[in-house]
């Protein structure tokens, strides 16, 4: 009984000060010596705030512990705080494939008036995509298709509602610039 009590009350605290652990059981072993046994919550994507990162975790708590570099592949989420959108993000993220997850580089959380849901992201491709995250999943596993059938263009591909492509403005060759430059 004491030591379930003991065990028990130790996690809380550890709990209670770092977010990102899991569960934590302690094991004896004789009459001196225990061991701790630790599972971490993993990261699944940084937050992004004032040049620094901080750890979101599966559980959607952000760690309030930062760095000045974001590690490995998750993706970087600028504009998003604990609780439902972050929650509901989370969710949607963990149901796409590697591939996909690679795909991507930043999610802005954009919410307008008709979407409090409504996310940028920008992928590694240099294309844009524009989302509600309450379908996020469902509709970004088309993303590899929809890129196909573009080519080489780039642009914003908007998948909120139906899924339409809008190219970026070409930006003017140096020989377009010099022109309009003699011409004023």
């Amino acid at each position: 009984m004491g030591n379930i009590f003991f065990s028990k009350k130790r996690e809380t605290l550890v709990k209670n000060q770092l977010p990102q652990v899991k569960s934590m059981q302690i094991e004896f072993d004789g009459l001196n010596s225990y061991e701790l046994v630790v599972s971490e919550y993993k990261t699944v994507a940084y937050l992004e705030k004032e040049n620094e990162y901080f750890n979101i975790l599966e559980n959607g708590k952000i760690v309030n512990e930062s760095r000045k570099v974001s590690i490995g592949n998750p993706p970087i989420f600028i504009k998003f705080k604990e609780g439902k959108a972050l929650n509901k993000m989370i969710e949607q993220y963990q149901l796409l494939n590697e591939n996909i997850h690679n795909s991507i580089s930043e999610v802005e959380y954009t919410p307008s008036k008709t979407d409090e849901y409504l996310i940028t992201l920008y992928m590694n491709d240099g294309n844009q995509v524009v989302a509600s995250i309450t379908s996020f999943a469902e509709k970004m596993i088309y993303y590899p298709d929809i890129v196909q059938k573009i080519g080489e263009g780039k642009g914003v591909i908007n998948i909120e509602v139906g899924v339409y492509f809008t190219p970026f403005e070409p930006e003017p060759s140096e020989e377009e610039s010099k022109v309009s430059d003699t011409e004023e």
